[in-house]
């Protein structure tokens, strides 16, 4: 499996967290238009950032190619 220094330090990686964090609140937001505000307590919006990083991540280790910088290998 990759390492997730290898793409948590990625721009790609932080774009993609920010983009599907928004399409998620999207999501609920369309499903409840009665909801006139977006508040979210600091707390929890920790947690959701946590874990949306600790999910892309699990996921991108195990779907991502193994790259290695072995000579022997290019």
């Amino acid at each position: 499996m990759n390492t997730t220094k290898t793409f948590k330090t990625n721009p790609k990686y932080s774009a993609a967290l920010h983009d599907a964090q928004h399409a998620f609140w999207a999501v609920i937001a369309e499903y409840y238009p009665e909801c006139e505000f977006g508040d979210f307590p600091p707390d929890a919006h920790h947690a959701f950032n946590r874990a949306c990083k600790d999910a892309a991540a699990v996921w991108l280790e195990y779907n991502l190619p193994i790259i290695t910088n072995n000579s022997e290998d290019k």
